[in-house]
Order: structure tokens, then sequence, then C-alpha cells
């Protein structure tokens, strides 16, 4: 993976251990991502073969599959960011003068790290309200949401911070 923050600078120690605690973070995140979406799997095989066999599924299968899944998706976040996986046309930018393609890098870090931070100041309210009413899903099996919530605001968060990592990258401050 290539550097996210600049190399030789003062502070270098300091500048590396960011840049690991940043590396660990979104692995760690993706990897409970992962773990997710093959709970979600091994959840969905589960529910069918219920049906098939014992005419009965899992209960709460669809609640906690769905919950999951955006967990698994918010999660994921921040590693996409990590390696500026996002959606680009590389046909188009490739194209582009080389100062061009530099300032469309520093408005798109920019953009995300408005929405991103959007996305986590409205995660803590919604985490606080699901905490404080006790919010449970509808259905079968009653289960407390705010945890999936909790996933939302740590991906929002992180992926802002990795976004104003790499400006300053960008940007040299």
């Amino acid at each position: 993976m290539a550097p996210l923050l600049p190399r030789g600078v003062a502070g270098q120690s300091t500048m590396s251990m960011l840049q690991k605690s940043i590396a660990i973070f979104s692995i760690g995140c993706a990897i409970i991502a992962g773990v997710i979406i093959v709970a979600i799997a091994l959840l969905g095989t589960a529910d069918v073969l219920g049906y098939h066999v014992f005419q009965s599924g899992v209960p709460g299968a669809l609640e906690l599959s769905s919950k999951g899944l955006a967990a698994a998706f918010f999660l994921a976040l921040p590693l996409a960011q990590y390696r500026a996986a996002h959606v680009s046309v590389d046909i188009v930018a490739n194209l582009m003068p080389r100062s061009v393609q530099r300032a469309c890098s520093v408005i798109a870090l920019f953009g995300a790290c408005i929405v991103f931070s959007v996305i986590a100041w409205q995660a803590v309210e919604l985490v606080a309200k699901s905490y404080r009413f006790s919010e449970s899903a509808q259905g079968i099996l009653p289960f407390a949401v705010w945890p999936f919530k909790v996933t939302v605001l740590i991906g929002a968060i992180g992926s802002v911070v990795i976004a104003l990592a790499q400006l300053c990258q960008r940007e040299r401050i």
C-alpha cells in the first residue's frame, strides 16, 4: 500500500504511528465487516435449510441480516477510503493534466470529509435516541438496534479521519 502520510518531515515517528494506526483501524474494520458478511451468509443458509427440513426458519433472520448488512457496509468504508477505492472514472481522469487531477483529488477529499462528517453527526443523534429509548428490531426476535447504529458512527468517523489525513498528505500541511 502507498504511504498515507508524508515521510521525511519533522515528527516522522508520530506520522508513522498515525499511518500505522489508520492502517490497522481500516483493516480491523474490514475484517469485522467480512465476519458480519459470513455470519449473514451462514444465517441465510440456516434459515433456508430450516424451512426445507423443519418447516421453520431461524427467528429474526431477516431483521438480523438487514441490520448486519448495513453494519458491514459502514465498517468497510474506512478501508475503501484508505485505499482510495471509491468509484472513479479513470479514463476521463487520466486524460486531464496533472494539476487538474490534483485539484479534483483535493475537491473529492473535501467532499468526502463533508459527507462523512454529516453522516457521523447524524449517527451520534441516532445512536443516542436508539439507546435512550431501548429501540429494538420489529419481528419475532427483538434485539437492540443501537449496536448496529454504532457501526455507522465508527465507519463514518474513521472515514473522516482518513480523508483528512489524505488531504493533509496532498496539501503537505
